[in-house]
């Protein structure tokens, strides 16, 4: 359903007329940008049968998340876009600006859960870590705990590590032209590399950041569309540290599989 939104009066009463039953989240905010430390609004409510009358907003203090983006090696030509979008209720988008030094901040933000996307930089430059106070994310942080939050980014030039090996179905090695995806279990990542078989059956991956990473060799060809998740289902996990190698025999995922 399309968002309802609806003027205050200066008692602070509000009313909704014609709302079918369901579950709808209450949101308030600032309508034009606020000094000092504004109040928002968040809360689930149910709607039945019957009218609800005297609900309770209450307003908390927003909440403010600060950053940086730490460089090693050459830094890129453009900072990447940081993008906070609400895991729940408003699909609006919050992305601060950067500065030069690669500082940022974002305010009157939700006490909620929030999806943290990153955009994608010019190879070899990728995104080492993103720490929110202090603790790896893998995508998403929760700012109903805390009045203020830190977000801290590296991104490097050194990706050193390499994943090789093999493709078989129930014949042997497969032929040549299979696509291998070696898709980051953490997806703000960046690209996701692809690789394809020789006529051995035989794939390589080089250069590739330290992390964890999920292997689908797929018969038909590379899949932009594929559900992140499908990954983690049908791929076989491998890790790499820094400067490291791993080698995998992978079994061969057909439509199938996919089906």
């Amino acid at each position: 359903m399309s968002v309802r939104s609806t003027g205050v009066s200066a008692a602070g009463e509000f009313s909704f007329d014609a709302v079918l039953p369901g579950d709808y989240f209450l949101e308030a905010r600032p309508v034009a940008p606020s000094t000092g430390h504004p109040l928002v609004g968040w809360q689930r409510i149910s709607v039945g049968n019957q009218d609800l009358d005297r609900v309770v907003v209450e307003m908390q203090p927003a909440v403010e998340v600060t950053g940086k983006i730490s460089v090693e090696g050459k830094p890129p030509s453009a900072w990447p876009q940081i993008t906070l979008t609400p895991a729940e209720g408003l699909n609006y988008l919050d992305s601060p600006m950067i500065d030069e030094d690669g500082h940022f901040s974002l305010t009157s933000l939700e006490p909620a859960p929030y999806h943290v996307t990153i955009g994608q930089l010019a190879p070899p430059t990728f995104i080492k870590s993103v720490r929110f106070n202090g603790h790896d994310i893998d995508g998403e942080i929760d700012l109903a705990s805390a009045p203020s939050g830190a977000l801290d980014i590296v991104i490097s030039d050194h990706a050193s590590s390499s994943i090789s090996g093999v493709v078989i179905d129930s014949a042997g090695p497969v032929g040549s032209n299979v696509t291998v995806v070696a898709a980051p279990r953490r997806f703000f990542q960046g690209r996701i590399p692809m690789a394809q078989t020789d006529q051995s059956g035989r794939f390589s991956f080089q250069n590739l950041p330290a992390g964890d990473y999920f292997l689908t060799a797929m018969e038909m060809g590379p899949m932009p569309l594929i559900a992140p998740d499908l990954f983690e289902k049908l791929g076989t996990p491998v890790t790499v540290n820094e400067d490291d190698s791993a080698s995998v025999e992978l079994r061969l995922t057909t439509a199938d599989d996919l089906r």
